[in-house]
């Protein structure tokens, strides 16, 4: 027995996937570490059965608990959203990234990476990737077949845009050895250094001076399927796990306007642009994520007070964020410093 303290608590990870839901990244490719703002870490679900309601014993005690199925679950985690945590996240949960440099010459550091769902038809699983969890002395264990099921930003005016995720995992390991890489460098998106744009779909227009807060989920729903034919010792574990509905929804507060409300009474078609801000740069230019939802209605609203200023809240979910032949459910487009050498890339060998 050891006492640990909370803070010694360290979760490290890495933008390399795993081929499939077994083979894990190796332990010298987890190599990211960030400092989270909630204490949640990874627990171990089981799935038992007792025969505590079964008839014929003569009393309603169980007489024997039987493990049938296990799986990894991870709560949500609340973080201060920086460029490399949002992109990992991002491309966790969407699933198709396109990575290029818009001008290698000039700005040879400077990445653009394009993120849109995968496509269903061609892809029926997760991503998985691999997970590091360290307690002290105590417990040091590999989520093995990580994924992440869903993200949620959220920016208000008085702090960083939050970044809060959850997902799950098959199995932890404890055989291998990690070491702790310290705190990766990675920059803040500041609510205030954003923007946020709202009109009729293609013409939306920067309206941020009458923003006070908006929030956005990005989901895609995973369904976990425990199968037979599990290599032996591997019989509870979950076998695969599916990408679900691809889902977007969220709302924006602002100060109460009869030009964006007549967009909900009239079921106009709008276009909503969100762009996290940094103050720091690559290559002189802004390290940013722009979010895209090209075709959404206001699904309800609500009219609230905030502070003593009337505050109206469009809120979009996911039966109102519309994918149309010319334009996709949702994009994001995120410049930072980081290379396409890790992201996606098969880890495990």
């Amino acid at each position: 027995m050891g006492t640990v303290h909370s803070r010694e608590y360290e979760q490290i990870f890495t933008l390399y996937k795993q081929p499939d839901i077994g083979t894990e990244v190796l332990d010298a490719n987890l190599d990211k570490q960030r400092s989270i703002r909630s204490f949640a870490p990874a627990k171990e679900v089981q799935v038992n059965i007792t025969d505590r309601q079964w008839y014929g014993k003569g009393h309603s005690n169980p007489t024997f608990v039987d493990t049938i199925q296990k799986r990894i679950q991870i709560d949500g985690q609340e973080r201060s959203a920086t460029d490399l945590e949002l992109l990992y996240a991002l491309a966790y949960v969407m699933g198709n990234v396109v990575t290029t440099q818009p001008d290698s010459a000039s700005k040879p550091l400077q990445y653009q990476h394009v993120i849109t769902w995968q496509d269903l038809s061609t892809n029926k699983e997760v991503l998985y990737t691999s997970i590091h969890e360290k307690f002290g002395s105590e417990i040091d264990h590999k989520i093995v077949g990580a994924y992440i099921s869903s993200l949620t930003l959220t920016g208000n005016r008085d702090d960083h845009v939050l970044l809060n995720w959850n997902g799950g995992g098959r199995e932890f390991d404890t055989s291998g050895t990690v070491t702790s890489p310290g705190l990766t460098t990675a920059s803040f998106f500041k609510t205030l250094f954003g923007t946020v744009d709202f009109g009729v779909a293609g013409s939306a227009a920067d309206i941020s001076a009458e923003v006070l807060n908006w929030n956005l989920t990005i989901s895609q729903n995973p369904q976990l399927m425990h199968l037979m034919g599990n290599t032996s010792g591997e019989e509870k574990l979950v076998s695969r796990v599916l990408i679900g509905d691809q889902t977007v929804s969220g709302s924006v507060t602002i100060l109460v306007s009869s030009t964006h409300r007549n967009r909900f009474l009239n079921e106009t078609t709008c276009e909503l642009v969100l762009t996290l801000g940094s103050p720091d740069t690559v290559n002189s230019d802004a390290k940013s994520c722009e979010i895209r939802l090209y075709n959404a209605r206001i699904s309800d609203e609500n009219i609230s007070e905030d502070g003593q200023t009337i505050a109206y809240t469009m809120n979009f979910n996911e039966d109102s964020v519309m994918k149309t032949d010319s334009d996709e459910h949702i994009q994001v487009t995120m410049i930072t410093d980081i290379d396409a050498s890790e992201l996606l890339v098969d880890g495990s060998s």
